[in-house]
C-alpha cells in the first residue's frame, strides 16, 4: 500500500499516513485511477481538531475490516477542510441537497467525474444507535454500483444541476431584503440566554454586529456577557472553544479555533466602544493572551487551532474532577458547587461568576488543577485568512482599547504573510514546516485586505494601504465572475464555487463588499464605488433567499446607508495618531480616517480627496466630510469627539 499522505503540508493528512486505508490526496490521480478501476471515489473531508473525525479514524480507518473492504472497492481521498475550503464548501452543499444536514467528517460517494450518489457524517464500524455502519454500508453501495450505476449517475447529475442552478450569475432582480434579515434574527434570539435559535448554539459574530449597527445594543450585551460566563468560554485558560451543545452556553464542544477567537476580539471590542462595559474589554484581555500564549509561532504567524481530544478523550484536559473539586476550602467548594460548575459525563465544566469575589476565588485555585496534563495537540498549519482575520481584528481592538501591544502584534502577524505569503503577485493560503503551498482563495485576499485597512486606520502607514489596493487588483484578476458574486477559487479549479453565506464566518464575497466600501471612502476611486455597487447587486439576490445567513453583507449596507464620513487628517503623523485612536473609541463604523503627512504628502497619489487640506497653524488638524458636506477644521481630538456627539445628539431630536 502507498503512502502518499507522509509528505503532505497538511498537518491532518499526515496523522492518517498511519491508516490501513490506501489514502490518495484530492488530486488528478486519484480520479485517474478510480477511472482505470472503474470504482467509484469515497471521499472524506475532516480536519485535525475535529473530535468525530478522531473517532472514525480509530474505528474505520485503522481497523482491517473496514480497510480492506474500502481498499478493494473505492478509491480513497482525504481533505483538510482548512487547506482545501472550497473543496469543503461545494460538497457541504451538496450533502445538505441529499440530507439535509452535513457535518465532519464529510463522507461522499461519487464517481471519478465529480457526481455523488451518497453522503453521511460520522460512520461508524457495524450499524448502530440508527446510525449505518461502514461493514454494511460499503456492500450495499457496490451492489448498487453494479447493478442500477446509471440510476446513482443520473442522481448524482441532477445533484450538480441544482448546485449549478443556485449559483448561477443571472439571479432575479432582487429588492432590499435588510428588515427580514433583522426581523428574523430579532425573532429568533434566545432572551434567556443571549443568542439564536436552540442547542447546539453557535456564536453569530455577523448577526452581533449587524444588531449593533441598529442599536440593538441589549441583544449583543445580553449574548456577549453569557458567553463569556458560560463553558464555552475556557474560563482557566481563555479563549472560546466552538459552540455549545445546549442552549445556555454551557456544554462545549472542546476544539478551540483562530477564527473565532479573532471574530470574538473584533466583536467584543466594538460592543464594548458602543456600551462602555469594562466586562467587555476584559474579555478581549483575555482572548489577546490565550492566542499569544497558545496559537503563536516562533516564526510569527498563528496556528490554525487547538484539539478537542486529549489521552483519547473528548475534553479530558478541561474537564474537572470530583478531586481537584474537594480540594477546595469547604467554603470556595460549597460556592463553586452551587455557582460555577456544570456536570459533563464524569467531571466539571466551570462557568464564570464576573465580580463575584469566591468566583475568582476558586478560578484562581482550579487552575492549578490541570498543571501537568496532556495538553491537546495543536493543528500547525498558518492559514492567510485566519491569520489576516487575527490581525484586523487585533489592530481594530487595540486602537479601542488603546493598547499598542494589540496593535504590535497584529503589524507583526500582517509581516509575517507579505512576507511569507505574498510573492510576484500572488497569495498562498497555507504555510506548513517553513514553505507556502496551495494558491489562496477569495477569503485569503478579502481578509488580508482587511487587516491592511484596518492596519492603516490604527498606524496611519500608507504601506498598508498599498498592500489593500494590490490585493483587490488581485481578487479582480483571479475571482471575477462577470454579472456575479466572486468565485471562491481560482479560474480554472474543478469544482469552481460560490460562496455568498455569512455563517461562522463572514463570506468573502460579503468581506470584499466591505473593504470596496471602506477603500472607496479613503481614496473616492470611481471604479472602486463601481465594483461595490455591482457586486451588492450580484449579491441581493443571494441574500434575500436567506437574509439572516447574509449578516454581514446586510451590515455592509447599514453602514453604508448611515452617511458615510471621511475623516481627514493633516498634519504629522504622530499627533495624527492622536485624533486616530481618539476617533476608534467612539462607534461609528461608517467612518474611515485618511491621513495627509503635511511633509511627504504621498496619499495624494492615492486619494482625490486630500491634495486641496491643509494644517492650521502648524497643528494637526482633522475634516470631517460627508456627502456634500465638510465640518469646519478640528485641532484637537477633543474637539473632534464632541463634533460627533453633537451629530449624534442633533440626530437623536
Amino acid at each position: 500500500m502507498a503512502d502518499r499522505l507522509r509528505g503532505q503540508g497538511s498537518p491532518y493528512l499526515r496523522e492518517h499516513s498511519k491508516d490501513l486505508v490506501d489514502w490518495y490526496p484530492w488530486g488528478e490521480e486519484a480520479f485517474k485511477a478510480a477511472k482505470e478501476r472503474d470504482s467509484p471515489v469515497f471521499l472524506s473531508i475532516g480536519y485535525s481538531s475535529c473530535h468525530w473525525c478522531h473517532r472514525m479514524q480509530h474505528d474505520c480507518f485503522m481497523d482491517e475490516e473496514v480497510a480492506g473492504l474500502m481498499n478493494r472497492y473505492f478509491i480513497n481521498v482525504l481533505v483538510d477542510r482548512e487547506e482545501r475550503p472550497d473543496i469543503d464548501s461545494y460538497f457541504i452543499k451538496l450533502s445538505f441537497m441529499m440530507t439535509g444536514t452535513a457535518g465532519w467528517p464529510l463522507n461522499v460517494i461519487m464517481t471519478y467525474d465529480l457526481k455523488p450518489f451518497f453522503a453521511a457524517s460520522y460512520l461508524p464500524k457495524h450499524s448502530a444507535y440508527g446510525m449505518r455502519g461502514m461493514m454494511e454500508l460499503i456492500p450495499i453501495i457496490i451492489s448498487l454500483w453494479r447493478s442500477r450505476r446509471n440510476e446513482l449517475i443520473a442522481y448524482g447529475n441532477s445533484l450538480i444541476s441544482a448546485i449549478s442552478k443556485s449559483e448561477q450569475t443571472e439571479h432575479a432582480e432582487a429588492g432590499d431584503c435588510s428588515s427580514e434579515a433583522l426581523s428574523q434574527l430579532t425573532s429568533s434570539f434566545d432572551k434567556m440566554h443571549g443568542g439564536f435559535g436552540k442547542a447546539p448554539k453557535f456564536p453569530d459574530y455577523p448577526a452581533l454586529l449587524l444588531l449593533l449597527s441598529y442599536g440593538k445594543v441589549d441583544m449583543v450585551e445580553k449574548t456577549l456577557y453569557e458567553m463569556f460566563n458560560g463553558g464555552i468560554f475556557d474560563q482557566l485558560e481563555y479563549g472560546f472553544h466552538r459552540y455549545s451543545t445546549d442552549e445556555s452556553w454551557g456544554i462545549p464542544h472542546f476544539e478551540k479555533m483562530l477564527y473565532d477567537q479573532s471574530l470574538s476580539m473584533l466583536v467584543y471590542a466594538d460592543a464594548y466602544r458602543a456600551t462602555g462595559n469594562g466586562e467587555l474589554a476584559r474579555c478581549v484581555d483575555l482572548l489577546f493572551r490565550y492566542v499569544n500564549g497558545r496559537l503563536l509561532s516562533d516564526e510569527g504567524g498563528f496556528y490554525s487551532s487547538e484539539d478537542s481530544d486529549s489521552e483519547g478523550e473528548e475534553g479530558k484536559y478541561y474537564l474537572l474532577t470530583d478531586e481537584q473539586i474537594s480540594s477546595l476550602p469547604l467554603n470556595l467548594q460549597e460556592y463553586a458547587r452551587r455557582n460555577l460548575l456544570i456536570r459533563f459525563n464524569e467531571g466539571y465544566i466551570i462557568r464564570g461568576a464576573r465580580g463575584a469575589r469566591e468566583g475568582e476565588m476558586c478560578i484562581e485555585m482550579l487552575r492549578k488543577a490541570r498543571t501537568g496534563r496532556e495538553r491537546p495537540k495543536l493543528d500547525t498549519k498558518i492559514l492567510t485568512d485566519w491569520n489576516s482575520l487575527a490581525a484586523a481584528a487585533m489592530a481594530f481592538a487595540g486602537s479601542v482599547l488603546g493598547r499598542e501591544d494589540m496593535i504590535d502584534e497584529a503589524k507583526g502577524v500582517f509581516e509575517f504573510l507579505r512576507r511569507n505569503m505574498l510573492s510576484d503577485g500572488t497569495l498562498k493560503h497555507c504555510y506548513v514546516d517553513g514553505r507556502a503551498t496551495v494558491d489562496a482563495f477569495l477569503e485569503d485576499h478579502a481578509y488580508m485586505m482587511w487587516a491592511a485597512i484596518e492596519l492603516y486606520q490604527s498606524t496611519l502607514e500608507i504601506s498598508y494601504l498599498k498592500t489593500a489596493i494590490e490585493l483587490l487588483n488581485l481578487v479582480n484578476e483571479n475571482f471575477k465572475n462577470d454579472g456575479g458574486p466572486f468565485y471562491r477559487n481560482k479560474v480554472g479549479s474543478n469544482p469552481r464555487v460560490i460562496e455568498t453565506e455569512d455563517l461562522v464566518l463572514p463570506s468573502g464575497n460579503s468581506v470584499m463588499l466591505y473593504n470596496m466600501f471602506r477603500l472607496y471612502l479613503i481614496t473616492g476611486s470611481e471604479t472602486i464605488k463601481d465594483q461595490y455597487e455591482k457586486l451588492e447587486r450580484s449579491l441581493k439576490s443571494y441574500a434575500c433567499e436567506n437574509p439572516s445567513a447574509h449578516a454581514f453583507f446586510y451590515y455592509v449596507k447599514r453602514i453604508y446607508s448611515k452617511d458615510p464620513k471621511r475623516i481627514i487628517l493633516v498634519g504629522r503623523l504622530e499627533e495624527a495618531l492622536k485624533f486616530a485612536r481618539r476617533l476608534s473609541q467612539l462607534y461609528v463604523p461608517e467612518a474611515s480616517v485618511i491621513f495627509r503627512d503635511s511633509e511627504n504628502p504621498e496619499i495624494d497619489s492615492i486619494s482625490s480627496f486630500t491634495k486641496d487640506y491643509r494644517d492650521r497653524s502648524g497643528s494637526c488638524t482633522a475634516y470631517v466630510c460627508g456627502n456634500g458636506y465638510c465640518s469646519r477644521p478640528l485641532t484637537s481630538p477633543q474637539e473632534l469627539v464632541f463634533y460627533f456627539k453633537e451629530k449624534s445628539s442633533q440626530q437623536s431630536i
